[in-house]
């Protein structure tokens, strides 16, 4: 007898392009046949949640409130187990984790999984916000391998990237945000990085249409595989669901 699937919720809307996609990414992971297959997901995109950034560094209003509310609302909703897509975001997960019953499920501990999984990465590089890094987000890492970040000057083409008049918060994901992306990656690359950790969902959203000459690990991929894993029923076994995953994650 197989046992209960679990209701997923995600708290989104930051931003509403990496909810999508974390969306997208859950649906591949899941080893389904047909419409029935699949998980109950319920998603709460709210863009109004502050910008983490802009709170991390001091310029702008704490998004925990806002985070909070999300949370008990999918849980009033029915969600039995919560995924947040956004990275610099889990700043504030320990807090957030606090007010709410059911499981959080945190990226940057899959992330640091997915790290030990791998021998073979020894250098990772990170392309995160300047909040995310600030507040230390990825500090995790080092506990498992060596972390680059870039220079400032790259630093600041990537903000740009995320951030800027054609950026993806600003415009969506487009080939020459994607390009940009590959270009910041490469410099990790020259940098001595094994694998590179796209840190902003941004990033996993701007990577999509364009081909890295380093291994991505992209958490909203690693995310929607542990989601998968963590609300299948039991004595089901999604044990395509990784490399689904990965497949999706790397198109063509």
């Amino acid at each position: 007898m197989k046992g209960k699937r679990l209701t997923v919720g995600i708290i989104g809307g930051m931003g509403p392009a990496a909810t999508a996609l974390l969306f997208e990414r859950i649906i591949l992971a899941t080893p389904a046949r047909r419409d029935q297959d699949h998980l109950h997901i319920i998603v709460d995109n709210d863009p109004t949640v502050p910008d983490r950034t802009a709170a991390i560094t001091g310029n702008g209003p704490s998004p925990l409130d806002a985070l909070v509310k999300s949370a008990r609302l999918l849980e009033s909703a029915g969600a039995e187990v919560l995924a947040m897509p956004c990275m610099t975001a889990h700043y504030y997960i320990n807090e957030l984790t606090g007010h709410v019953k059911v499981r959080l499920i945190d990226a940057i501990d899959e992330l640091c999984a997915e790290i030990q999984r791998n021998p073979a990465i020894r250098t990772v590089g990170v392309l995160a916000t300047d909040g995310s890094r600030r507040a230390g987000v990825y500090d995790r890492l080092s506990q498992h391998c060596e972390v680059v970040f870039p220079d400032a000057e790259f630093q600041a083409r990537f903000m740009d990237a995320v951030y800027g008049p054609a950026g993806v918060k600003t415009v969506g994901p487009r080939p020459e945000t994607s390009v940009t992306m590959a270009e910041l990656a490469g410099r990790l690359r020259e940098q001595g990085a094994d694998a590179v950790v796209a840190g902003c969902t941004e990033a996993s959203v701007g990577f999509q249409a364009g081909s890295l000459a380093v291994p991505l690990l992209d958490p909203v991929a690693i995310l929607a595989s542990a989601v998968v894993r963590e609300a299948w029923a039991p004595g089901d076994s999604p044990g395509e669901a990784m490399s689904r995953v990965c497949a999706a994650a790397h198109p063509g």
